[in-house]
């Protein structure tokens, strides 16, 4: 069984992750990621299992990839829903997500909705009230982007009128946000740092987590979180 692992906080984090990983008996190829798409594609085929970070593993790694390659994750056994210029149509088809051409229809059809857009003149104030009125009453907005996507007023007034659920955000219209923020103490806001998930508690159990994941779906126990056979 080949593993590559690459993502550096993974090898870098002291913890009992590496004594479970080393105990199995894989053949470990270590590499310092992220690692760009060219180099994946020069390793993907060679390999059972990635633990990996924010490397390219894009549609040409994994169709490389395949069919050694033994996991991929999905999303929460959610029903997906989503949104964007460049459409992935086979990947779309085979998870399967249903597509919106515009955010209105995407708004008004979701419990949850999670923003990951680059800050544009197209994309500024995205989740607006005209837009938030579309939406089932309590829909939960993450927004782990950039501020500018949620038009702030609007979205503390929706909170307020309980429109909007909750929002959940790691990224503010001021920042460092000054101490009467409206959002830092709302009881339907959940703010975090942009690396809020980079705890000395965190990071061990995430490796540990991953280490979990891949050893136990490859013995075909149950302990596994969001794994499915290709």
């Amino acid at each position: 069984m080949r593993v590559l692992l690459t993502t550096t906080s993974y090898q870098d984090t002291p913890g009992d992750h590496h004594a479970l990983l080393e105990s199995q008996g894989f053949d470990i190829h270590r590499e310092r990621g992220p690692l760009p798409e060219s180099r994946m594609l020069e390793l993907a085929g060679d390999f059972d299992a990635f633990l990996c970070g924010d490397d390219e593993i894009t549609k040409a790694v994994l169709d490389k990839a395949l069919p050694r390659l033994k996991v991929i994750s999905l999303a929460f056994g959610m029903e997906v829903h989503g949104m964007d210029l460049y459409w992935p149509e086979a990947f779309a088809k085979d998870h399967p997500v249903t597509r919106h051409e515009t955010i209105e229809s995407l708004i008004a059809q979701v419990d949850v909705l999670s923003l990951h857009a680059n800050l544009s003149e197209s994309t500024k104030h995205l989740v607006r009230a005209g837009r938030i009125a579309l939406a089932k009453k309590g829909l939960l907005v993450i927004n782990t982007s950039r501020a500018e996507l949620v038009h702030m007023p609007d979205m503390i007034a929706a909170l307020d009128a309980g429109t909007v659920g909750g929002y959940a955000t790691d990224v503010l219209d001021e920042e460092p946000p000054p101490a009467d923020h409206p959002l830092l103490k709302h009881p339907k806001a959940l703010i975090t740092p942009h690396i809020g998930s980079r705890t000395y508690e965190s990071v061990p159990r995430q490796a540990m987590r991953a280490t979990l994941n891949l050893v136990n779906y490859l013995s075909g126990a149950a302990d596994v979180i969001q794994a499915n056979k290709f």
